[in-house]
């Protein structure tokens, strides 16, 4: 009995440790700015996140579990959990006040984000293989503002030329670490190249071989996430 219940405990720890837990964050004070207030349901969270073995239903944002938690100082945060299995898959998702009708999707989140199939843009990422936190401004590309978490550990990201040709550089500015992960997937989320740059040094991947079309990045430092894309002509 002693031994089996080890096996069980041991068993158990295992499926534990095989996860991975994304920490969603959005700060609100762009929307808020432009007039807006937000409803009594609070920001929520929609994405294709049972797609991805989460617990979370997909683009369900009224479901209780897809509430987000009021950190103060307009920013709000979700932690989602991932099985190992969901690591490098894609993960759409955007912000809602409340319930569909007054959502993110606007055309500025077009650098960053994918058509939604419905006139907007969803966020995407690539599902990291280590807990991290995406923080990002309500509807735009950029990430949060400094005082708005502990600590923001990507600057910048810098891909250039968009649409590429032969080469696409990557520029990351980092803010307290050396290093960064970057990941580029196509669009049905297989990687396509991935690699380990340093603060300040310029990544060139080269795209001559890749097919006519669009790709997904995901740069990763620290406990801090930046996602965006980038077009092979």
């Amino acid at each position: 009995m002693k031994k089996l219940f080890t096996i069980v405990t041991l068993a158990l720890s295992t499926a534990m440790y095989a996860q991975v837990t994304v920490t969603f964050q959005v700060d609100v004070t762009p929307f808020i700015n432009d007039g807006n207030t937000i409803v009594p349901e609070g920001i929520r969270i929609g994405g294709n996140f049972a797609d991805n073995g989460s617990v979370l239903p997909s683009w369900n944002p009224s479901n209780a579990a897809c509430a987000m938690t009021d950190l103060g100082s307009n920013l709000w945060s979700i932690a989602i959990t991932f099985p190992q299995t969901a690591v490098g898959q894609t993960q759409n998702f955007k912000f809602v006040n409340g319930n569909w009708g007054s959502n993110e999707g606007a055309a500025t989140l077009e650098t960053c984000g994918v058509d939604d199939g419905n006139g907007g843009f969803n966020r995407t990422m690539v599902i990291p293989d280590a807990s991290q936190t995406v923080c990002v401004q309500w509807d735009l590309c950029d990430a949060c503002l400094g005082s708005s978490i502990d600590e923001n550990f990507i600057s910048s990201v810098n891909v250039y030329p968009n649409p590429a040709g032969e080469v696409v550089n990557f520029q990351v500015d980092l803010n307290g670490v050396n290093t960064a992960d970057v990941v580029v997937t196509d669009l049905t989320g297989r990687v396509v190249a991935s690699t380990v740059v340093n603060a300040g040094v310029e990544f060139n991947l080269n795209v001559a071989n890749y097919a006519v079309g669009t790709y997904l990045y995901s740069v990763v430092a620290g406990e801090s996430v930046m996602t965006g894309k980038f077009n092979k002509n």
